[in-house]
């Protein structure tokens, strides 16, 4: 730390912005050994397990969220800002970082404030294709812009100067599975295609309910692996062949390799996971900023929106890509094609800065 070794992660409350910054973090770990890792996290989000089961140095702050529709809550933000601003500060001042890096969520706004005060280098990274509220509040105190997509540099017209386009970030995990038989190290004997269902860290109530109302039919095409958010299986735990319900956890790198279909929302990390294996998936967005990352897939990728989703479609695609191995083949190629991987081209713009 004497030697301004230290990086700043900040991200949390859900884990979209944790999964980039996890692959960052592997790739700078890989380059330089001095460096020291901090995580700046929120209290009670699902990042905090994972994160420390990385070895890294977690912290919270406090977070909060501008709630879009009427909550008493929404009253005191301003005042648990001015708190996390001043944690913030105290933290920059112990740990001296030489960066601090996010890929956007509330918590990463105070200490991105707070790190343009003390003089510390922000970059921060836009990886959805729309920027959101909090990216776009640390926009103006941050030093550089990264993004995934070339449409998302019109949302940032105004600071055009600091942009530069890298693709996303990935785990350099999620490659070291490709030649392990996982099947054998699941302990799973099965011939059917195995279709893996996932809403992310914090789980999906639409995803969950639709497949538990169908999973009879679906388990006759598949050996389903069925991923809830933390702390949200349901209370009875069904008791099926070739069903298995778990939490959302960090196997999610085996979990992706191992899985002939995917069932996804669009989170943009968990999507590059799967780009970056070229792996086959149905994708079905959370109404809102995932639907505008979903745009430019759609004459590629099956994708089904909730505000007119037709349950038999869905189905009959699962089918379909069942049965349909050169199917499967040509869409994870499509999400390949679709979704860039950054990494190298981050370390190199870190090193230059």
């Amino acid at each position: 730390m004497e030697n301004n070794k230290t990086i700043f992660f900040s991200g949390g409350g859900t884990l979209g912005s944790v999964t980039p910054l996890l692959g960052l973090y592997e790739e700078l770990k890989s380059n330089n050994k001095d460096y020291n890792f901090v995580w700046i996290g929120t209290k009670n989000g699902p990042e905090k397990d994972i994160i420390e089961k990385e070895n890294i140095k977690f912290l919270s702050i406090k977070s909060d969220k501008l709630r879009r529709y009427f909550d008493i809550r929404n009253f005191f933000i301003p005042i648990n800002l001015i708190i996390a601003y001043f944690q913030s500060i105290k933290l920059i001042k112990k740990y001296k970082p030489k960066f601090i890096l996010t890929a956007g969520g509330f918590v990463c706004v105070p200490l991105v404030y707070a790190g343009c005060r003390l003089k510390v280098k922000t970059i921060i990274h836009q990886q959805d294709l729309k920027v959101g509220l909090a990216n776009k509040l640390m926009s103006k105190k941050s030093d550089l812009i990264t993004i995934t997509f070339d449409k998302s540099k019109i949302d940032y017209k105004k600071y055009e100067n600091k942009v530069i386009k890298t693709g996303n970030l990935v785990r350099n995990s999620i490659f070291k599975y490709k030649n392990t038989d996982l099947k054998k190290l699941f302990n799973i004997e099965t011939e059917k295609p195995i279709l893996l269902i996932t809403g992310g860290g914090t789980g999906s109530v639409f995803i969950n309910n639709l497949i538990l109302k169908n999973i009879d039919f679906i388990l006759k095409n598949y050996f389903v692996i069925h991923l809830f958010g933390k702390g949200k299986l349901p209370e009875d735990m069904i008791d099926k062949k070739d069903y298995i319900i778990t939490e959302f956890s960090k196997e999610t790198d085996k979990l992706f390799n191992l899985a002939d279909v995917v069932v996804t929302r669009a989170g943009l990390g968990t999507l590059t996971e799967l780009s970056a294996i070229s792996k086959a998936c149905i994708i079905l967005p959370l109404p809102g900023h995932q639907e505008e990352n979903v745009k430019i897939m759609e004459n590629n990728i099956p994708i089904y929106y909730q505000n007119n989703f037709l349950e038999k479609d869905f189905l009959n695609k699962l089918k379909e890509l069942s049965e349909n191995k050169d199917l499967r083949l040509e869409i994870g190629d499509n999400l390949n094609k679709i979704i860039k991987i950054g990494n190298k081209k981050y370390i190199e713009i870190l090193n230059n800065l």
